[in-house]
């Protein structure tokens, strides 16, 4: 993972589509047309200026205000990487389940829970 400074001058691009999957609500709506044509339909600054009547200068500028909102909410929030840590965990314990290793099924299955906020009394895993 990336540390936050990082984040902000260089974000990776997958990183930023799926920031727009949980996050493009909170954003204006030009900054969301914007950011959406830009890192999800491959449009060029040219092609989005066209379309939206901005200079292109002005499409840079969204997108770059865009995507330091997104990262300054993925950093408060987190709902991007713990999605990424999920779906590793669940990988781990499919695995798990093939190999026999119940142990560390139960331990992934208990820092899925943990992930979730939820108690291991809950679901009997104690």
């Amino acid at each position: 993972m990336q540390d936050e400074n990082t984040i902000f001058k260089d974000p990776v691009h997958t990183d930023v589509c799926l920031w727009l999957d949980y996050y493009s609500d909170l954003l204006s709506a030009r900054q969301r047309q914007v950011l959406t044509l830009y890192f999800n339909e491959d449009w060029s600054l040219s092609e989005i200026a066209g379309q939206t009547g901005l200079s292109r200068q002005g499409v840079h500028d969204q997108i770059k205000r865009g995507v330091t909102r997104l990262g300054k909410l993925e950093s408060s929030l987190q709902l991007a990487a713990r999605d990424r840590q999920m779906k590793s965990l669940v990988g781990e314990a499919v695995r798990q389940e093939a190999t026999g290793d119940l142990a560390g099924l139960k331990r992934s299955l208990q820092q899925m829970l943990d992930l979730l906020g939820e108690q291991e009394g809950d679901y009997g895993l104690v």
